[in-house]
């Protein structure tokens, strides 16, 4: 068919009508009331039409629509309230047409999306997603953003539902994703790939516990953190040199962000330096390469899992980093004598060669180019009392693809520093 207009009432005397296809029209405009009558429907299918608006209240009589299709037209808006009353809605496909905002609160009626929902919203010009766009009693299961401009995601994107199918491919997003996985322990697919920060780095970092809970003895405890969380477990081992480890390995399960602790007994009066050994990646079998995989099949693209530097516990050691490299220093169990409420500081002899930065109690030393230079951390405590030591820093000219992307990892983002130590 060709149908480029539809009357109000035209569908009078069809309340029984379940389906209703007007896919592939002439449609521009859909006028108030043209689908009054219809409350039995369950499915509308609008799509590869030439709509540009949707009027408020034009679903009124829909309440039992489970499934709205609207994509390939020329929507350039959606009005908050438009869905107003799809308390039964399902699966709701606007994809494919030229929308490039989404107001805040548009999926937030009274009612709406009460069953497990499916939203399709890709292939648009989409520059940024709302905070909350979707109400937290709204179980969301899909969720298609593909294929759009986003260069950044709201942090509660998807942190207050179950999603189990997660497709962001195809837009502008750099990273980092801080929790986007946190809490997703039923994620079955997902895909980032086509995106300029891809693969993605779940990056596994070693954090040391506040100096009130250390174990006495010079024991202490470390964790294992993904600032992201993690889609899939992941397994750790772990070593150490100058001490003894509780446990050689560590799982951080689907859904978490964080495993351990791990007790550190030191050998000796000398540091301790933690080590990430082994991380497991992504299981062969889910590296999914088809966009059509099924549904049913556990599929990961876009991500990778990367260890982390060296966590030196009770001092501190020269240090020899690859290009890229970094190492860390938990300054509280290296002043042990120093009280909470003491601040640090950090000089560099040769800054070309290395950077360094100090986050609530955590040192990062993070190689520049080769060379070597003198690291020196003074200790200030509340009273004025003072103490410093100096180490070497040598970085090496050969490459090391292990380290890469670390730098800029460990000294751009946030640490977990407030609950890791900071002082």
């Amino acid at each position: 068919n060709q149908l480029a207009e539809l009357a109000p009432g035209v569908f009078n005397g069809m309340s029984s009508l379940r389906k209703l296809h007007l896919n592939g029209n002439n449609l521009s405009n859909l006028q108030l009331g043209v689908f009054d009558g219809l409350t039995e429907l369950i499915g509308l299918y609008l799509q590869q039409n030439r709509l540009t608006t949707l009027p408020l209240g034009l679903f009124d009589d829909l309440s039992g629509l489970t499934t709205l299709q609207i994509e390939g037209n020329s929507l350039k808006e959606l009005r908050p309230g438009v869905f107003e009353g799809l308390g039964f809605l399902s699966s709701l496909v606007i994809s494919g047409n030229e929308l490039t905002a989404l107001s805040p609160g548009l999926f937030d009626s009274a009612g709406v999306f009460q069953l497990g929902f499916s939203l399709h919203i890709a292939d648009n010009q989409l520059k940024t997603l709302p905070a909350g766009l979707i109400d937290v009693s709204s179980p969301l299961d899909l969720l298609n953003a593909s294929g759009n401009q986003l260069r950044t995601l709201p942090p509660d994107l998807i942190s207050r539902h179950s999603v189990r199918w997660l497709y962001l491919h195809g837009n502008r997003l750099t990273g980092p994703l801080p929790g986007l996985f946190e809490g997703q322990a039923e994620l079955r697919q997902l895909s980032l790939f086509d995106n300029p920060g891809a693969p993605f780095p779940l990056a596994l970092e070693l954090v040391a516990p506040p100096a009130a809970d250390s174990h006495g003895d010079r024991s202490s405890a470390v964790a294992v953190k993904v600032a992201s969380g993690v889609p899939f477990d992941v397994r750790a081992d772990l070593s150490a040199s100058g001490g003894i480890l509780s446990s050689d390995s560590i799982l951080i399960k689907a859904g978490q962000s964080r495993a351990g602790p791990v007790l550190v007994t030191p050998q000796g009066d000398g540091p301790v330096a933690v080590n990430l050994d082994v991380v497991s990646g992504i299981p062969e079998e889910w590296q999914c390469i088809p966009l059509d995989t099924p549904l049913t099949q556990r599929c990961y693209r876009g991500v990778r899992t990367v260890a982390g530097p060296p966590l030196v516990l009770h001092g501190f050691l020269n240090q020899t980093l690859p290009p890229n490299g970094a190492v860390r220093f938990d300054l509280p169990s290296a002043f042990p004598n120093f009280p909470a409420g003491t601040t640090f500081t950090v000089e560099l002899d040769d800054p070309a060669v290395a950077e360094a930065a100090i986050t609530g109690g955590l040192l990062t030393v993070a190689s520049t180019d080769a060379g070597a230079t003198t690291v020196t951390v003074t200790a200030t405590g509340p009273n004025g009392q003072s103490a410093t030591h100096a180490f070497v820093v040598t970085v090496e000219r050969a490459a090391n693809s292990y380290w890469d992307g670390w730098r800029s990892v460990l000294l751009q983002s946030p640490s977990s520093s407030e609950e890791d130590g900071g002082s």
